[in-house]
């Protein structure tokens, strides 16, 4: 055990982050537990592998991981044919292609105009180059398929205080308890972010 990255569980017990992936079926809730609370101390080689299953993009179930990815490169791979070669969209860096495979992916890229989709891309882009610069350009459709569990998931979660603050603000009655529940400093962070 001497390099194998070693955290105690709860009830005192050795657990290995190589013998814990090596499982046949890795427990989100463990690795959540263990190994994303010691992020900064696990190998890099790792991490894209931690945060795929963390994310749902792989399987937690360890021999269905190839084929997973295989898959979810192909389908990048496509994408970035069309974007590229098909509709011949230029674009001046990845995080820009990138966007455009999103719009594409989820049958919101407009039939002309593409350049003006970019006013919109400020959020996926940041958290893309944030993904590339933590993993190193490791690849670039994990990169992109972290990128896109990321910004669905904090678009969400945005909408969801979207809605609380508008119900809040129209309900006839003041409710204490649903504006304590509102992070409004987030939703003023994220207006900013989107005017920079």
């Amino acid at each position: 055990m001497d390099n194998q990255l070693v955290v105690f569980d709860k009830s005192k017990k050795f657990l290995s982050i190589f013998l814990y992936l090596d499982t046949k079926k890795v427990d989100k809730e463990k690795l959540r537990e263990h190994f994303l609370e010691n992020y900064s101390i696990i190998p890099q080689e790792l991490r894209l592998n931690l945060w795929k299953i963390a994310l749902g993009i792989s399987s937690p179930y360890h021999e269905q991981n190839c084929t997973i990815d295989k898959m979810l490169r192909e389908h990048y791979d496509y994408m970035k044919h069309i974007v590229k070669n098909v509709i011949q969209i230029e674009t001046k860096n990845d995080q820009d292609l990138n966007y455009f495979i999103y719009l594409l992916d989820k049958d919101k890229l407009p039939i002309d105009n593409y350049q003006d989709c970019l006013k919109d891309s400020h959020p996926f882009t940041l958290i893309h180059r944030q993904l590339n610069e933590i993993l190193d350009d490791q690849n670039e459709f994990d990169t992109y398929f972290l990128t896109i569990e990321i910004f669905e998931r904090l678009d969400n979660q945005l909408k969801s205080n979207e809605r609380k603050f508008y119900n809040c603000l129209t309900s006839e009655t003041s409710n204490k308890s649903i504006i304590e529940q509102i992070n409004v400093m987030l939703l003023l962070d994220v207006s900013l972010v989107k005017q920079l």
